[in-house]
């Protein structure tokens, strides 16, 4: 065990539930805390956290810079937050399907790096691994595979100085 501490929120109550019933040893160790919240009002102090991850998310936000302020907030000096979401070229495939795909947002490398930065965050960078291998030890359907050997998914990455 790492002595780590971690926090998580969603907007659906239906889904806090579901999480705090499969979490729930960690949640009784005092490892994690769940709770209801909209992402651009989060219910933690200032500086509270060294890092924060969002992902499959940042597409759905309406107003995803007030989303990344209010992360950069919980965060202490130093810290970074790193969000997962898909270009353009993932609209329509499993990854991001159809109805769904017509509801996100799907942004360029510049914007995600411009939104990190009008939020306060500094050596915002995006990345784009190869994540086939993840997928294949975690278990992903041969058929599947190609879905995560391109480079379409897009990690921000951002300190907080």
């Amino acid at each position: 065990m790492s002595g780590c501490k971690a926090a998580a929120i969603d907007h659906s109550y239906e889904m806090v539930g579901l999480a705090r019933d499969v979490n729930r040893q960690a949640i009784a160790e005092e490892r994690l805390v769940i709770r209801e919240s909209e992402a651009d009002h989060l219910p933690f102090a200032d500086a509270e956290f060294t890092c924060a991850v969002m992902t499959g998310v940042f597409g759905f936000l309406p107003n995803p810079a007030a989303v990344l302020k209010e992360i950069n907030r919980v965060l202490s000096t130093g810290g970074r937050v790193i969000v997962y979401t898909s270009t353009k070229k993932l609209r329509g495939t499993p990854a991001a399907p159809e109805p769904i795909a017509s509801r996100l947002d799907f942004y360029e490398d510049d914007e995600l790096k411009q939104l990190a930065r009008q939020a306060g965050f500094t050596n915002a960078r995006v990345e784009r691994p190869s994540l086939e291998e993840f997928a294949r030890q975690s278990g992903v359907p041969a058929d599947a595979l190609s879905l995560f050997s391109g480079r379409e998914g897009q990690f921000l990455i951002a300190e907080k100085h």
